[in-house]
């Protein structure tokens, strides 16, 4: 009898220790995550959680806790939660470079925030849409996505974010060599950001200017046209050097 009982505990002992060990592994690889996991009412796991995604970049972790965040959502059916939810899992199908499935989760989002008539979410809802809809190539769905967000950010005059889609709308007239409405794009979240005096904000218009302005000057061949980039870009390094953003100063450097 001693000796069955000796076997059995070993027994259990050998398959509990590994369980143990992963889960303590999982702990000390991802603590934050784990606590937040622990919490134990919903409420405030999901915005626990939500604190916790905020500051997440890695692909794998957006990845995991978005899905457990949608999961927690619909068991509170908490729509405003199911908002917050499908979006940060549009951005962890973003950083995953799984555009399209992006887009379905800001679909769904979106359809949440129509019927909460939250016109905030659905304007930032049809930006990421747009944004998600470029990268696979659907330009024609990813101009009205776009069109529709800067359309509520305007009633909403939410300067920045009407700013964010002018410039979303001018790198997408890039892409079809379209330099000249692509300027105006930029010419116009230009004036936005002389209102609110950002650098980095400014900094990112003069470049995108003259980037518009160098490839008409390839297009057309008008050195008036090179002048206005070269300006442009010397604008936005003096306005990067006060920011010391050393990534965008050495792509004006690059670009200049």
């Amino acid at each position: 009898m001693t000796k069955q009982l000796t076997i059995l505990t070993l027994t259990v002992i050998t398959v509990l220790l590994p369980l143990c060990s992963s889960a303590q592994n999982n702990k000390q690889a991802d603590p934050v995550g784990a606590e937040v996991l622990a919490i134990f009412n919903l409420d405030q796991r999901f915005r626990a959680l939500d604190n916790f995604l905020s500051k997440q970049t890695n692909p794998d972790t957006l990845d995991k806790y978005t899905d457990i965040q949608c999961d927690i959502a619909q068991r509170l059916d908490n729509k405003q939660f199911m908002i917050r939810a499908l979006m940060n899992r549009g951005y962890a199908y973003n950083r995953l470079y799984n555009y399209h499935k992006a887009v379905e989760s800001y679909e769904k989002a979106l359809k949440y925030a129509i019927d909460e008539s939250d016109r905030r979410n659905v304007a930032t809802c049809y930006n990421e849409m747009a944004v998600n809809l470029s990268r696979t190539n659907d330009y024609d769905r990813a101009s009205e996505c776009f069109n529709n967000a800067l359309h509520v950010f305007v009633e909403l005059n939410d300067t920045a974010k009407i700013t964010d889609v002018y410039r979303n709308l001018g790198r997408q007239c890039l892409k079809f060599h379209l330099y000249k409405t692509a300027k105006s794009y930029f010419d116009n979240a230009f004036r936005l950001d002389s209102i609110s005096g950002n650098k980095s904000s400014l900094a990112i218009d003069f470049y995108q200017a003259g980037t518009s302005d160098y490839y008409q000057f390839l297009d057309l061949d008008s050195l008036e046209l090179l002048h206005s980039a070269i300006r442009h870009m010397q604008s936005a390094i003096g306005l990067v050097k006060k920011t010391d953003n050393k990534r965008m100063l050495q792509g004006c450097y690059e670009q200049l």
